[in-house]
């Protein structure tokens, strides 16, 4: 999901590992100001920036067996309150 300053996904694990199939989401937060186009096509997520030295982004996950960040909803809350 791409929004005006991150990007957002949530989705089962392919189960392929120790933790067996679980839902996890990741998240990038940006600045929008950085960036001159953007793109979805529904496969992928392409911002392209102004010519930069420098970008500033910020990485952040979750999964379904956490505490307090184990829904799509609490995941996107915790996000959401993070990125503007």
């Amino acid at each position: 999901m791409l929004e005006k300053d991150h990007y957002l996904s949530w989705g089962t694990s392919s189960g392929g590992v120790a933790a067996g199939r679980i839902e996890i989401g990741a998240a990038v937060m940006f600045n929008p100001d950085d960036f001159i186009k953007r793109i979805d096509d529904g496969k992928q997520a392409l911002l392209i920036s102004k010519p930069r030295k420098h970008l500033e982004h910020w990485i952040t996950s979750a999964n379904s067996k956490e505490a307090e960040l184990n829904t799509l909803q609490a995941f996107r809350a915790f996000v959401d309150a993070r990125s503007h």
